[in-house]
């Protein structure tokens, strides 16, 4: 994992938002 994707993940897991949900 890159250092963005790392953020991407832990921000996935704090906001407790559904896997690869759309950003559209």
């Amino acid at each position: 994992m890159t250092f963005i994707d790392t953020n991407f993940f832990i921000r996935f897991l704090e906001n407790d938002h559904p896997i690869y949900s759309p950003i559209t």
